[in-house]
């Protein structure tokens, strides 16, 4: 990061973060565009590094929890076909009409 005054990066810090802020909530990706670059800035000013060191970190640790991420949706998906505990679903949540009653003798 070039050598910039203190002053100039702690409002660049304030105008990255009121977006973060902003968008965080409803709209991640979005968020994600100005939570990066605050991040890198706030790293630089911590412990300043090497800018390229700092994306090849970043990259890894956005693919680990990606793939966290992943795992976590597969193990806790629900099931698609009904087993011991699930009732079986009613006609409506199938989508069909239920069956018509037998008739009684």
């Amino acid at each position: 990061m070039p050598h910039l005054p203190a002053a100039l990066l702690g409002v660049l810090v304030l105008l990255l973060l009121f977006p973060t802020e902003l968008f965080m909530a409803r709209n991640y990706a979005l968020a994600l565009g100005f939570f990066t670059p605050l991040i890198m800035v706030m790293t630089d000013l911590a412990a300043p590094a090497d800018p390229v060191q700092l994306l090849l970190d970043r990259g890894t640790d956005t693919i680990l929890g990606v793939g966290a991420g992943i795992c976590v949706a597969i193990a806790t998906r629900p099931r698609t076909t009904p087993g011991p505990s699930q009732p079986e679903p009613l006609a409506e949540d199938r989508g069909g009409v239920a069956p018509a009653p037998e008739p009684r003798p």
